[in-house]
């Protein structure tokens, strides 16, 4: 069975490839369908919408 992750967090520049220093690795779940993954997803994308260099995405795994 699938699990979903959000995942992300504070990254050096937007190409998102290095997280900031001092910076977090962000993971909220396991999530048991994409629907409440992608709930969790909204609320962490809203609450940092004003940083451009903060980024979440939907991860699977199983």
């Amino acid at each position: 069975m699938s699990k979903y992750w959000v995942v992300g967090g504070k990254y050096a520049s937007t190409d998102f490839s290095n997280l900031a220093p001092g910076a977090e690795d962000v993971r909220i779940g396991p999530f048991v369908s994409y629907a409440e993954a992608k709930s969790a997803w909204a609320e962490l994308s809203r609450q940092a919408s004003e940083q451009c260099n903060v980024r979440f995405v939907i991860t699977e795994s199983g």
